[in-house]
């Protein structure tokens, strides 16, 4: 596990802070629990910093959009291939090199 930062916040627990941070900010859970803001509702539910929180929260949006890449990469690949017409097989042999 990561040391703690220099400002003497414990470290995030990183998948499960990443996961609650990405919801609370979809959600924007701190209007309704009387947060001032994100930043101050970060702080004093998971006590990570504001650079922090977005750290986590870009990296969540990160694995996701290469989850969606990756879910979708067979589906585009069947779809490309089967439009693309077969390539000539070449029936001679390649020129050696000098």
């Amino acid at each position: 596990m990561a040391a703690a930062s220099g400002d003497g916040r414990r470290p995030a627990l990183r998948r499960g802070a990443r996961d609650r941070v990405r919801d609370a900010h979809t959600a924007r859970v701190w209007t309704p629990l009387d947060y001032p803001s994100g930043e101050s509702y970060c702080d004093a539910e998971f006590a990570v910093s504001r650079a922090e929180a977005y750290r986590l929260l870009d990296v969540a949006r990160t694995l996701a959009a290469m989850h969606d890449a990756v879910a979708a990469a067979p589906t585009r690949l069947a779809r490309e291939t089967a439009s693309r017409p077969p390539r000539p097989r070449s029936t001679t042999a390649s020129p050696s090199a000098p």
